[in-house]
Parts: C-alpha cells; sequence; structure tokens
C-alpha cells in the first residue's frame, strides 16, 4: 500500500472516532500520565439476508442468514486490531445489534489492555519471559520444562514447572 493511501486511511479512520460512527470509543485509550492516544477505527454491521423477489420487484421471502458487528481499530502507531460479533443461522432474525455492540466491547477491553500501550511495557521482553524451553532426551519427562499460553494475559508466553 502506497505511504500516502495508509496515511489518508489512517486521517479517516480516526475522524470516524472523533466525528462518525465511531464516536464511542473516543478517549477509551491513554498513556499512564493520563494522555491520550491516537484512536482510529472503522464499524460495519450486517443483517444478512437470503431474499427472493417477484418479478416486478416485490419481496416474496427473507429469512435471516447471519448478523455481524465489528469495529477495525488502531491505537497509537504499533497496536490494531477487529472485534467481531457473529451470530449464524435462523436465530440471526432474533437479534437487532449493531457496530455499537463491538464498540463498547472495545471501550470495556481497552481498560484492561491500555498497559500494553505504554512506553515502558513495549521496552524488549517487558512481560514476557526470555527463558527458552529446552529439551534433552535424557532428562526426567517431570523435569523438562513446558511453556503454555497464559490464560490472564494473551498472546504471552508463560513458563511452568510440570
Amino acid at each position: 500500500m502506497p505511504v500516502e493511501v495508509a496515511q489518508a486511511l489512517r486521517t479517516l479512520m480516526q475522524d470516524a472516532v472523533e466525528n462518525g460512527t465511531a464516536i464511542r470509543a473516543r478517549g477509551a485509550a491513554h498513556r499512564k500520565n493520563g494522555e491520550p492516544l491516537a484512536l482510529g477505527g472503522k464499524t460495519g454491521s450486517g443483517d444478512n439476508r437470503y431474499e427472493t423477489f417477484a418479478a416486478d420487484g416485490t419481496l416474496l421471502t427473507s429469512r435471516a442468514v447471519s448478523r455481524t458487528a465489528s469495529f477495525v481499530f488502531f491505537v497509537g502507531d504499533r497496536h490494531y486490531g477487529v472485534i467481531t460479533a457473529h451470530v449464524f443461522g435462523a436465530s440471526a432474525g432474533d437479534y437487532t445489534f449493531t457496530s455499537s455492540l463491538a464498540l463498547q466491547a472495545f471501550k470495556v477491553l481497552a481498560t484492561d489492555i491500555e498497559p500494553l500501550f505504554t512506553p515502558d511495557t513495549r521496552r524488549a521482553g517487558a512481560g514476557v519471559s526470555t527463558r527458552r524451553a529446552t529439551w534433552r532426551p535424557d532428562e526426567p519427562a517431570a523435569q523438562r520444562r513446558r511453556t503454555k499460553r497464559c490464560v490472564s494475559r494473551p498472546a504471552l508466553l508463560c513458563n511452568t514447572e510440570k
């Protein structure tokens, strides 16, 4: 993507948060000192239906196939993501949510992930173990170090002894 296109897209996404459909997310991300971080995003929702029409254009049948609500976002210069709510099948017709659902989920989650946005947690190795899991064939299985995903902090690796 050309740099000019990326810059224009970033500006448009920031405008959607400041003045448009994603305004609910405005002010959701801050540094430790309280300074707001650049935040941009784009909302989207869909009431996806299978419809049949008569020759004159009259709607004959309509059935729900799925319903979606999404928020694509960036925070600062290094972080980005997508939050999507999705209901598949005939029961999708029982739901009426819009992209505001994904926006509210982002706003609630932003307070939990905010520490990841601050400069002191971005330094190399912060929050991630630098130990490497090693295996030696002569070691008993009970002494081997195992690596697993942390439940409390997804995407970070934790070393545990088993």
